[in-house]
């Protein structure tokens, strides 16, 4: 007889599922068009903000003015996610404007 044993969720994981959820009803919402177009403006002008800090970073490990640069997400980040945030960022900026 095997006993199956299951894992249980952290607590951070959790909060994280949660919050990926409320992005995701939030992008429905604004698709839909249950928003208005002011609560639209806004809502972009803060992603916007949020990708735009993304790309400075947290001065250590992430961003464009990271500490470290030798291990493979740092060479990742420079690479790849800070011009995706960048994108990103300048899109969602384009659309709050526009």
């Amino acid at each position: 007889m095997s006993v199956r044993v299951q894992r249980m969720r952290s607590p951070t994981a959790r909060r994280r599922s949660s919050r990926h959820y409320a992005s995701v009803a939030g992008a429905v919402a604004l698709h839909a068009g249950w928003t208005s177009a002011s609560a639209n403006r806004v809502l972009m002008a803060l992603g916007a903000a949020v990708f735009a800090v993304r790309v400075v970073g947290d001065f250590r490990s992430c961003g464009l003015f990271k500490r470290s640069a030798a291990d493979r997400f740092a060479r990742l980040d420079t690479r790849l996610y800070v011009p995706l945030c960048f994108a990103l960022s300048t899109g969602c900026l384009v659309l709050a404007v526009a």
